[in-house]
């Protein structure tokens, strides 16, 4: 297994104790993108083509500070490794029997490539909906989490 995951621009390095292994990187993308139907901005979902022949999805946001959400995401990284480790004492002393070896606590997260102040590149992640999906009714058969958990509030 690999000690340590790094993720630079669109190439995924491994390394181990031995060796750097390169898993994939990017030699091209589709000439045409799509746009997403929610988002301030409309950040445009993009086909990439790996060197080794797969295709994935990314989603290009412009006019976004994405230096924030990568930090977060680091975050996250961090808490999990706190997950990981529950003999932590500030895990036993705060979540106490919440936490346990058995159910694996952990938060999904996903890679963030800040370009400019501006600009940025996320990993794509299926099945998943925009927070703002979630909290809003869409229609009247798709119930938002606001109604279905907070009934006649406002």
């Amino acid at each position: 297994m690999f000690d340590t995951v790094l993720r630079a621009n669109s190439t995924w390095l491994c390394f181990t104790h031995i060796q750097m292994q390169i898993l994939h990187s990017v030699v091209g993308f589709e000439p045409t993108f799509k746009l997403t139907t929610s988002g301030i901005h409309r950040p445009k979902i993009i086909q990439c083509i790996g060197s080794k022949g797969t295709r994935f999805k990314q989603l290009v946001k412009g006019e976004d500070d994405m230096r924030q959400d990568a930090i977060m995401q680091q975050v996250f990284g961090t808490v999990n490794d706190l997950f990981r480790h529950e003999e932590n004492d500030f895990i036993k002393k705060n979540l106490g029997s919440y936490i346990s070896g058995t159910r694996q606590l952990r938060l999904i997260t996903y890679g963030i490539t800040p370009l400019s102040p501006t600009s940025g590149v996320l990993e794509w992640v299926d099945n998943t909906m925009a927070f703002g999906d979630y909290i809003q009714d869409k229609t009247k058969t798709q119930t938002g989490s606001h109604s279905k958990y907070y009934p006649g509030g406002e």
